[in-house]
């Protein structure tokens, strides 16, 4: 919109202000329902307000890329190049006074621990998060990190308690469970091909079950089957 109004206009190019905060953090923590975030991002309407200012905006980065330069960065386009380098650093000031300040939106844990109170809870559905493993944003999908610790779980491991791991990616394993089919006993070696070596949690996880459902080119996943 303040693309078509600019050229409509005819009021030429905006400069440009750009500070990048050396200050990388997690989705999870930079939620604009909670503080701080929600007071900085606030911020934004009121910058944008401004005489000679065009358009203000803030990133918290990808907290999961390997990349170096990848970090927090504040942009303030408009007419007035001192305002808009003037509002970029305060904007950019406040977020690293503040970096030591966002909390999680919900509660943490070590793998363990979540599992533990999983278990113990009386809540149900009881949902565990790996976020970090995140196949829509660059994760390979193949981690059976949680899936190793849900079966070292006493609890679950006597079917005192049951779980629901959502998914692995495996094509090698897959392929195992539709050789045998649907009710077979089978013994796999899980995840990992795509991570492995890649970080102390990404090696394959041993699992023995039945083979209860198999799905033949899902437009999504593919070949799936269920153990």
């Amino acid at each position: 919109r303040k693309l078509v109004e600019r050229l409509a206009s005819g009021r030429g190019r905006p400069h440009l202000a750009w500070v990048q905060v050396p200050v990388l953090l997690p989705g999870e923590r930079t939620s604009t329902r909670l503080e701080p975030a929600k007071s900085l991002y606030g911020r934004l309407a009121a910058v944008e307000a401004m005489d000679g200012v065009v358009d203000a905006g803030m990133w918290a980065g990808y907290a999961w890329a390997d990349e170096p330069r990848c970090r927090a960065a504040v942009v303030v386009t408009g007419d007035d190049p001192v305002l808009a380098v003037e509002q970029t650093r305060s904007l950019a000031r406040e977020y690293w006074e503040m970096r030591r300040d966002f909390p999680f939106a919900g509660p943490t844990g070590g793998a363990d621990e979540c599992v533990a109170e999983a278990v113990a809870s009386s809540a149900r559905p009881f949902l565990i998060s790996d976020s970090g493993d995140n196949p829509t944003a660059g994760g390979a999908g193949d981690l059976a990190f949680m899936l190793g610790r849900l079966l070292a779980n006493e609890d679950l491991a006597a079917g005192r308690a049951t779980a629901l791991h959502p998914g692995i990616t495996d094509p090698a394993a897959v392929a195992e469970c539709f050789t045998a089919g649907p009710g077979a006993t089978v013994r796999l070696s899980v995840g990992g091909g795509i991570s492995r070596g890649t970080a102390d949690h990404a090696e394959p996880r041993e699992l023995t079950g039945e083979v209860v459902a198999l799905r033949r080119e899902d437009p999504v996943g593919g070949d799936l089957a269920a153990v």
